[in-house]
């Protein structure tokens, strides 16, 4: 895998620009099958991925920040022989989809993580009054690309698709969050060739059709804010 992360800065006009890519992270380095799970969090709710080396795709997100968003600007590439599939259209509590939606999520070692990911019931055991909406999935064939940009309000607040959350469930959100993360959720389709939807002009994928509990991520190096 290789990430590349840029970060601009903007007041009223664009004031600077820095590019990182770094070498794979640490916690990659873990169980056989090049498939580990960071140390669980105190909060039950925090985005607690399996993080997986993906030396065959390519991730390069650039973030660009003003008095009012951070624009996320991200670029996936599939140098796999066979098509990828990416958590890439995120709901909205009313199960409403788009582009533009993500998750913002505060974690317990003070990083908030932008993404657009697959989350599972039981990533979050809480009482639910009605079902929870879940991401749909974006096909990416084999060297293509996938393309996308969408504005983060700031100040950040907590958006999870559990919705509001008490105490103990997930980190409080930082008055003045320093670090930021972006990362997308891959995922592997069972059967090999599952069948396509059209919703908003685009071809999109359930989740029924996908070994959910085997989502890995991409995510960019963390990045100053």
């Amino acid at each position: 895998m290789k990430t590349c992360a840029r970060m601009a800065l903007a007041a009223s006009a664009l004031v600077g620009l820095v590019s990182a890519c770094g070498a794979p992270d640490s916690q990659e380095q873990g169980l056989p099958g090049g498939t580990s799970t960071p140390p669980i969090g105190p909060f039950r709710c925090e985005a607690r991925p399996a993080v997986a080396d993906h030396p065959d795709v390519d991730l390069d997100t650039e973030f660009t920040t003003s008095d009012k968003r951070i624009t996320v600007r991200y670029t996936l590439t599939n140098r796999r022989s066979e098509p990828l599939y990416v958590a890439a259209r995120i709901p909205d509590p009313d199960g409403e989809y788009g582009a533009l939606k993500h998750y913002v999520i505060p974690r317990s070692d003070g990083v908030v993580e932008i993404s657009k990911r697959f989350f599972r019931v039981v990533d979050c055991p809480v009482l639910r009054v009605r079902p929870v909406p879940v991401a749909t999935f974006l096909r990416v064939e084999p060297g293509a690309t996938l393309t996308e940009q969408f504005p983060v309000a700031l100040p950040l607040t907590t958006i999870h698709p559990e919705g509001p959350l008490n105490n103990g469930e997930l980190a409080p959100m930082p008055a003045r969050p320093d670090r930021i993360v972006f990362c997308v959720g891959l995922v592997p389709p069972v059967p090999a060739d599952p069948k396509p939807f059209e919703e908003d002009g685009e071809q999109r994928y359930g989740y029924r059709d996908f070994d959910t509990d085997a989502q890995t991520h991409l995510c960019s190096d963390l990045q100053p804010l």
